[in-house]
C-alpha cells in the first residue's frame, strides 16, 4: 500500500455483481452519481414452524420430543404468536408488546434463545454428572431473579408498553420495519 496505509477493500452482501474499488485511507472519494429511491425497509418473512424448530434444534432448545410442545405453549396457550398463511408464525400484540415492555426495561435479552439454551446445557450437564445440580439451578435461577428484580423496579414501562400495543392498537403484529 502507498504511504504504509492499509489498503480497505470493502465486502457487500448481495453487490457481487458490482466492482467496488480498493481505496487507501484517506484518499478522496468523488462520486458520479447520487439516486435516492422511492420505498421502505421491508420487515424479515415471517418464520415458518419449520424454520422454528431448525432455530430451536440450532440453539439446542428442547428436543424432538419437547420442541413443538414449546411452540404450541407460545402460540396456543400463551398467545404471543399465531399461525398465518402458510403456518408462518405472526407475533400478536402481546408477544411484540411484551418484547418491547422488555426492552424499555433494559431487559431485551429476556425473549433471546440462549436464556433457555443455557438452562437447557446445564441440565444435561448435570444428567451426565459434569455439573453439581445447586451450581446448575444457581444459574438459572439467577438471571430471572435479576430480571424480576427489574421487571418489579420498572413494571410501569411493562404495562405502558401492553397498553399502547393491546389496548390502544398500536400493535403491529408482523409488520416491523418502517422508515
Amino acid at each position: 500500500p502507498a504511504g504504509g496505509h492499509p489498503v480497505l477493500s470493502p465486502s457487500y452482501d448481495g453487490w457481487s455483481s458490482n466492482t467496488i474499488p480498493s481505496y487507501v485511507v484517506g484518499q478522496r472519494f468523488e462520486p458520479t452519481e447520487l439516486a435516492l429511491r422511492p420505498g421502505r425497509t421491508q420487515p424479515p418473512p415471517l418464520l415458518s414452524e419449520t424454520d422454528l424448530l431448525s432455530k430451536m434444534e440450532a440453539h439446542q432448545i428442547g428436543t424432538d420430543a419437547t420442541q413443538a410442545q414449546h411452540i404450541e405453549k407460545v402460540v396456543g396457550e400463551r398467545g404471543y404468536a399465531r399461525k398465518v398463511g402458510d403456518n408462518r408464525l405472526m407475533p400478536t400484540e402481546l408477544g411484540e408488546a411484551l418484547c418491547e415492555g422488555y426492552a424499555r426495561m433494559g431487559l431485551a435479552g429476556m425473549w433471546l434463545p440462549h436464556l433457555r439454551a443455557e438452562t437447557e446445557a446445564d441440565t444435561a450437564r448435570v444428567a451426565r454428572g459434569e455439573m453439581n445440580a445447586t451450581v446448575a439451578l444457581r444459574n438459572a435461577i439467577g438471571p430471572a431473579i435479576d430480571a424480576y428484580r427489574g421487571l418489579e423496579a420498572n413494571k410501569q414501562r411493562l404495562v405502558d408498553a401492553v397498553t399502547e400495543f393491546c389496548v390502544r392498537g398500536r400493535g403491529r403484529a408482523g409488520g416491523g420495519g418502517g422508515g
